[in-house]
């Protein structure tokens, strides 16, 4: 988003992105707006080959394109940690992945994906199952995102994209550790102790224990 600041004001302004983030000259000056990838994969997610769609508790490629290059890495989950503080806003993907259903119009509008979200293999491949199941671990509402689920997917269902799903989103990461941290990060704490305490209850709430 750095190259269109005025959208991310649009984010702000809808309450996609914490009213708190950094808005000084452009995005770059916020760390959850950003991706590390291979060049490879760079190259082909700004080509909008791909998207990432944030489920429950993993952010899932989803090969829109059906590019051949992406096929063994479709609807499988990536380690993006749910938990961490800078983890990227999930919300920004949704107006990526509009633009990548926008540039593959006769795409099938519903992909087919399966119910369980694997890791990528080279996540098993290297032995990091622990670290991927600690990456989901994070307890978040619990949502199902609007399907459509047909009787040719041998048990699996068709990815959509409708308000209800943006809404089940933003609901989500909400909860998530980035956007409260960005929440603290760009609040003033120069108050008492006592209205400190009282700013950080509205603003974040109590965490559960």
């Amino acid at each position: 988003m750095e190259s269109e600041p005025y959208i991310w004001s649009n984010f702000k302004a809808r309450g996609w992105i914490p009213s708190q983030v950094k808005l000084k000259a452009n995005p770059s000056h916020e760390p959850r707006d950003g991706l590390l990838m291979c060049a490879n994969h760079h190259l082909l997610f700004d080509g909008y080959a791909f998207f990432i769609r944030f489920l429950p508790d993993k952010f899932v490629l989803v090969n829109f394109s059906n590019d051949p290059d992406l096929r063994q890495f479709h609807g499988k989950a990536i380690a993006l940690d749910i938990r961490g503080r800078h983890g990227p806003f999930a919300s920004l993907s949704i107006i990526h992945e509009m633009r990548v259903r926008e540039f593959h119009p006769f795409d099938p509008v519903e992909p087919a994906m399966s119910t369980d979200y694997p890791w990528q293999d080279w996540i098993l491949s290297d032995g990091n199952e622990d670290n991927g199941n600690n990456i989901s671990a994070q307890s978040l509402p619990q949502f199902q995102p609007t399907r459509m689920n047909t009787g040719d997917t041998s048990g699996g269902h068709r990815l959509a994209l409708n308000a209800d799903v943006v809404a089940d989103i933003l609901a989500a990461i909400r909860e998530m550790s980035s956007w409260k941290a960005c929440k603290i990060e760009g609040t003033s704490w120069a108050g008492t102790a006592e209205e400190n305490i009282g700013k950080y209850i509205s603003s974040i709430g109590i965490p559960d224990h």
